[in-house]
């Protein structure tokens, strides 16, 4: 049985962006385009399935699309519980999409971000440092969010003169 390729669902409203990635990232993922946030949110719905069952989904989106913006498409995602890896791929600069962020209450402290235009090798670091990130958030989430869980998880330290160095 052979593996299933990690999917990646790129959303941008340009199809030779379309073409771009999948030419470059076609060998190593099953890259599916979608010109909306709309079309790409009805698409992750029908993965459902295969996600809870371990298939790994990573989003590729860019910012400025009619209709529906990257971060009001990430915040679909959020909103439906869906919880993935995510680069937005884009000309608007970083910062004005954090700032946008922050007003909307969209959380994209674990999202990678890449310029366009991008190189080859611009685009395949954009998916691994999102799965990066992702997996750091991941870590963050099961820790302790208070100081009272830190401590309550945090092991006692046994007094003896072995381990005070007496």
């Amino acid at each position: 049985m052979s593996e299933l390729k990690t999917i990646i669902i790129n959303v941008d409203d340009d199809p030779v962006n379309w073409e771009r990635v999948e030419g470059i990232l076609g060998n190593d993922y099953d890259v599916r385009s979608y010109a909306s946030g709309q079309e790409a949110l009805a698409a992750i719905r029908e993965l459902k399935d295969k996600i809870a069952g371990g298939c790994e989904v990573i989003v590729m989106t860019d910012f400025e699309m009619p209709l529906m913006n990257g971060l009001e498409f990430l915040k679909a995602l959020f909103d439906e519980k869906y919880n993935l890896p995510t680069a937005f791929v884009t000309a608007t600069p970083v910062k004005n999409i954090k700032d946008m962020a922050a007003q909307m209450e969209v959380d994209v402290r674990y999202c990678a971000f890449q310029n366009k235009p991008f190189s080859k090798d611009g685009l395949k670091g954009a998916v691994k440092l999102a799965v990066t990130l992702h997996n750091l958030s991941k870590k963050e989430q099961s820790g302790p969010r208070t100081m009272q869980e830190f401590v309550a998880r945090k092991p006692q330290a046994q007094s003896t003169p072995g381990n005070l160095g007496l």
